[in-house]
C-alpha cells in the first residue's frame, strides 16, 4: 500500500458518523503522489470543508497529515493528523476509513458505452443506513476532465429531500439539493433542483 501511495493519488472515506449540529458527516482523506493532501469534511444538510496541506507515510503503512488550512484561510498553526493502519482500513483513533477504489479512463469509457461490467470495475457504491434519516452512497474515484477525480456523496432522506455533494480533487466541493422517489422496482429516480444558495432555472 506504501509503494502505491508513492505513485497513486488515494482517497480514504469514513462512515457516517454523528454530528453536534447536523444529521450526520462523512470525512474523506486525499493523499497525492506528491504528498499534498486534502480532508474533506461533508456536513449532511450543511456543505462541505476542504482543507489542505501534506501528508507523510510512517512504518506499518502509517500516515500524518498536516493540515495548513481551507479555502477561505491559513491556519495560525498547523493541524497534524495520525493515523494507523488495520488491515485494510486507515483510523485516527476516532474515525475509521476505508480506501475508495479507482476508475480507469479506459473502464469509465467502456461503462458509458454500455460494455462494461460495473462489478468488474469494483463500482459497487455502499450504502450506509442512517436510521429515520435514510441512507448516504459513496461512489468510487471517477476520471474527471479537469482534476484529478471526481467522488459523488449522495444522501437520501426518508422525508424525500435529497443532497448530492461532488468532491473534484484538488479543485473543491458543489453540493446540490432536490428531492427523490422510487419506483417498485426499487429505481431512484432523483431530481436536482439547485445548491443550497441558489435555484435552478430547469430542475
Amino acid at each position: 500500500a506504501q509503494d502505491a501511495a508513492a505513485h497513486t493519488t488515494q482517497v480514504w472515506v469514513s462512515n457516517v458518523y454523528p454530528a453536534a449540529d447536523a444529521p450526520g458527516m462523512l470525512e474523506m482523506v486525499v493523499l497525492y503522489p506528491n504528498n499534498a493532501a486534502e480532508v474533506v469534511s461533508i456536513y449532511l444538510t450543511k456543505g462541505a470543508i476542504v482543507e489542505t496541506g501534506t501528508w507523510e507515510a510512517g512504518d506499518d503503512g502509517a500516515v500524518t497529515v498536516t493540515l495548513t488550512g481551507n479555502a477561505e484561510r491559513e491556519y495560525d498553526e498547523p493541524v497534524t493528523v495520525s493515523f494507523t493502519r488495520e488491515d485494510d482500513m486507515l483510523s485516527d483513533g476516532v474515525f475509521s476509513y476505508r480506501l475508495l477504489d479507482e476508475v480507469t479512463p479506459e473502464e469509465m469509457d467502456a461503462m458509458t458505452a454500455g460494455t462494461g461490467d460495473a462489478a468488474a470495475t469494483g463500482d459497487e457504491a455502499a450504502a450506509q443506513e442512517m436510521g429515520d434519516l435514510g441512507r448516504v452512497w459513496v461512489s468510487n474515484v471517477y476520471p474527471a476532465a479537469d482534476a484529478s477525480g471526481l467522488i459523488t456523496m449522495l444522501a437520501l432522506y426518508a422525508n424525500g429531500n435529497m443532497e448530492q455533494t461532488s468532491v473534484y480533487l484538488g479543485k473543491g466541493a458543489v453540493t446540490e439539493v432536490g428531492t427523490w422517489e422510487a419506483d417498485a422496482d426499487g429505481a431512484v429516480a432523483v431530481t436536482i433542483t439547485g445548491t443550497p444558495d441558489k435555484e435552478y432555472d430547469e430542475p
